[in-house]
């Protein structure tokens, strides 16, 4: 369990750094949002399926999001028009990045959890750790909240989600055909 969590951890810490690197170097793209957004959305529907009993209505609830998000990008990008992805690298922040990302593989690797070191500084300054209790033991019920966008009451705001995205794809679907264009101009 302890395991599944670090792994999942460090994979999510990755990508927010690798959505902080990407802000830096000035590549920001929708290409590389919509790669993002199906990565985030994979590691949350993967952890919904591994604190679930059933694990095919998050399988559902992923492909549904996903490919109405794809179909949004997908007009989004069709709108916009032709740019050219420059992307400008800089060597330290390769550098950064690289290194970060090895040493969280190092950190799991040597089952190094990651809050033994908020712990580590918990008794060294005799602070008082049951205000802190939740970041030292995670607890699994922490990560069940998520559940909670699924069920009654709250289903309803992820239902709302789901219709605001088909209705944003004939939104847009309704611009382009007003305008009697193609939705990809090739200049």
């Amino acid at each position: 369990m302890t395991k599944f969590f670090n792994i999942f951890l460090l994979i999510l810490f990755s990508l927010l750094f690798f959505i902080a690197l990407m802000m830096l170097i000035n590549s920001f793209n929708i290409s590389s949002m919509i790669i993002l957004v199906m990565i985030y959305s994979l590691l949350i529907f993967i952890n919904l399926s591994f604190w679930s009993k059933n694990y095919m209505y998050s399988i559902i609830l992923f492909l549904t999001l996903i490919s109405g998000l794809l179909i949004i990008f997908l007009y989004f990008t069709s709108l916009i028009s032709n740019m050219k992805n420059n992307f400008y690298t800089k060597p330290i922040l390769i550098i950064t990045f690289l290194v970060n990302t090895l040493l969280l593989f190092l950190m799991n690797l040597s089952n190094f959890t990651l809050f033994s070191l908020s712990k580590f500084y918990l008794t060294f300054f005799n602070s008082n750790i049951s205000h802190t209790n939740f970041i030292i033991n995670p607890n699994k019920n922490m990560f069940e909240n998520i559940f909670y966008i699924y069920f009654y009451p709250y289903n309803n705001f992820t239902f709302l989600c789901m219709l605001f995205l088909l209705l944003t794809m004939f939104m847009i679907i309704k611009i382009c055909s007003i305008k009697s264009s193609s939705l990809r101009k090739i200049n």
